[in-house]
């Protein structure tokens, strides 16, 4: 910004011509939502880094994906286990962003019956009056990733355990 302007191997500020020597231009981003890298042959490369909510979502969704797959391991689950698995949201922002990736979760988590759940708040106070006996649990504190409420990972073998 300001008043310049290249000419050839030289800049002009203000009227007056400055030589190679006493200036050196270095591209910048225009804000932060961008990031610029240099080429070593010449060029370069100017990205948009700007989330969307949708990218946030399916970064909510992998993250919850790593959640599961840790309570599954702390349950001593085998790798094959078929899982019942049940989501508490504290955030209903954030129940409403992974529902397009509910199949992808269960999928990938061998969930064969999901069900994502919005609580009121307390999702372990929540989770332990309407969950089910004999499940797993573990807490995603909020901002763990990228969860800006609390999320409660409920998992047990396929059909083996009983509502409360």
């Amino acid at each position: 910004a300001g008043d310049w302007a290249p000419s050839g191997d030289t800049v002009v500020v203000g009227g007056i011509e400055l030589l190679p020597a006493e200036f050196e231009l270095q591209p910048q981003a225009a804000d932060d939502a961008q990031a610029i890298t240099f080429l070593p042959g010449g060029g370069f490369v100017l990205l948009d880094t700007e989330t969307t909510w949708e990218l946030v979502a399916e970064g909510l969704a992998r993250d919850l994906i790593r959640g599961v797959q840790d309570t599954r391991k702390a349950a001593g689950f085998q790798v094959s286990d078929r899982i019942d698995l049940r989501l508490y949201f504290e955030s209903s922002s954030e129940r409403a962003g992974v529902e397009p990736f509910e199949n992808t979760i269960a999928e990938e988590t061998l969930a064969l019956a999901i069900t994502v759940v919005e609580t009121d708040g307390g999702v372990e106070a929540y989770a332990a009056q309407h969950g089910r006996a004999g499940a797993f649990r573990s807490l995603i504190r909020a901002g763990q990733y990228a969860n800006s409420g609390d999320v409660l990972v409920e998992v047990t073998i396929h059909g083996a355990a009983i509502d409360v």
